[in-house]
């Protein structure tokens, strides 16, 4: 690992991820490196796949390079296909070596490398040894300190050591997550980093982990423009996606409805079902797949809006919804719920990982009991009440301006950077981690 000077806050700013656009984590990644260049940050993006234009974005070049790379993350997967009873959940061994990711890193001659989501096989475990200090790492799930589980399913076996992982489907005390788990024992140990966790119970997570016991971490949130993500007129949005000016839209935002069980598609039909035997009559808009799966039926009104990149759209669609709803048995930092509430809409969702961090129950939207399906429709019946979504979407307009605007949280984030920086380039201490934005989220969590 190089450890060469640079002067203090005149250097440059290396952002490493799988991708610039498509999935959450790559947009929280672009969207930061946005924020920088426009706070007069000098910053590079690294990526195995480019999907902007952006000039500052430097992804494979030639032919070959780009073969390669969209090789890389089959490839990465063959381990993972000795487990025939795996969960939808994903699990990335990171095994495959020779990456040509960290000599690109360092002939962008970084003062700060900033990772954030590099899986598909971007990275093998050993080439953190190979990446250009200091490092931060802004984790966007639960990856950093399991044995390969992007999110556990509530099994928690990484505590102690992992095996017999719920997500591989594996009985053996000793299978694909202990080897991997003990891989990043032995490595985290010589790689310096710090961590930034977007939510507070990702980051209680990782400080339960024995790994990362000894790390700094910082919580410091996902950001986005709050310009670009700002309210439209909600009539105009649903006719330009073909639903009725008076109809109660619920949006449900995911790639693959039916795929992975921890998104909860299967708690929201029961809920949605709950509401129309109650008499309710719900338009259902499904962001991120293009038609219905075979065998897959519903029983009221829906559409399927695709997947949609561009941000116009994006706040075009949730602008469409009365409510936005977040089913998820295990969660992050939605980018959907940001999104949304930017947007103006009340969300709902369950009570669980970084929700609480995000929604203000009974203030800009509704926290429900976990996998409690009642409560979830409840939930979502408050929202469609005209007064009452009226005063929650502002309120979580309000919210998202004063917490997640990107101007915010690439200041937060040029204040880690100069600490870490002086930490490296003088050996000086750091201050300890903090915390740097708090929930509102009432102890008590009761509807108001």
């Amino acid at each position: 690992m190089c450890h060469c000077p640079q002067p203090l806050g005149k250097g440059r700013v290396v952002l490493v991820s799988t991708a610039d656009a498509g999935g959450g984590a790559a947009r929280a990644a672009y969207r930061l490196h946005e924020g920088l260049k426009a706070r007069g940050v000098d910053a590079k993006m690294v990526v195995q796949s480019k999907g902007t234009d952006d000039p500052d974005v430097v992804g494979p070049q030639s032919a070959w390079e780009k073969l390669v790379g969209q090789f890389r993350g089959p490839v990465d997967q063959i381990p993972v296909a000795f487990y025939p009873n795996r969960t939808g959940s994903l699990f990335s061994p990171a095994w495959l070596p020779f990456s040509p990711i960290p000599r690109r890193i360092q002939g962008l001659h970084p003062t700060v490398t900033h990772l954030h989501w590099v899986q598909k096989g971007m990275l093998s475990l050993a080439d953190w040894q190979r990446l250009p200090g200091p490092l931060v790492w802004t984790l966007h799930d639960m990856w950093a300190f399991t044995g390969g589980e992007h999110y556990d399913e509530g099994q928690s076996h990484w505590k102690n050591g992992c095996g017999r992982s719920r997500v591989l489907g594996s009985e053996k005390e000793d299978d694909l997550s202990t080897w991997g788990w003990r891989r990043r024992k032995r490595l985290w140990a010589s790689v310096p980093f710090t961590l930034v966790c977007p939510s507070h119970w990702l980051a209680a997570e990782a400080r339960q982990s024995p790994l990362l016991a000894d790390r700094r971490i910082e919580v410091i949130p996902n950001g986005l423009s709050t310009e670009v993500y700002s309210p439209f007129p909600k009539d105009e949005a649903k006719r330009a996606w073909g639903v009725q000016p008076g109809a109660k839209t619920v949006l449900f935002p995911s790639l693959d409805p039916n795929g992975d069980r921890r998104k909860g598609f299967d708690l929201l039909m029961e809920a949605l079902d709950q509401l129309r035997r109650s008499g309710h009559q719900i338009h259902l808009l499904v962001l991120g797949a293009g038609h219905p799966k075979p065998g897959l039926e519903f029983r009221f009104p829906t559409t399927f809006l695709g997947r949609l990149q561009d941000d116009q759209a994006l706040r075009l669609a949730y602008s469409a919804a009365d409510v936005v709803v977040v089913p998820s048995r295990q969660e992050n930092l939605a980018n959907t719920l940001m999104e949304a509430m930017a947007c103006g809409v009340p969300t709902v969702a369950f009570r669980i990982g970084g929700n609480p961090d995000m929604i203000d129950h009974g203030s800009n939207g509704y926290l429900a009991d976990p996998d409690d399906c009642g409560d979830l429709a409840h939930g979502i019946s408050l929202c469609l009440g005209t007064e009452r979504a009226r005063d929650w979407g502002e309120s979580a307009r309000r919210k998202a301006v004063s917490q997640w605007d990107l101007k915010i949280v690439a200041d937060l984030h040029q204040d880690l950077y100069h600490r870490v920086e002086r930490e490296w380039t003088l050996g000086t201490p750091v201050d300890g981690a903090r915390e740097t934005w708090t929930s509102e989220l009432s102890p008590t969590g009761e509807l108001v």
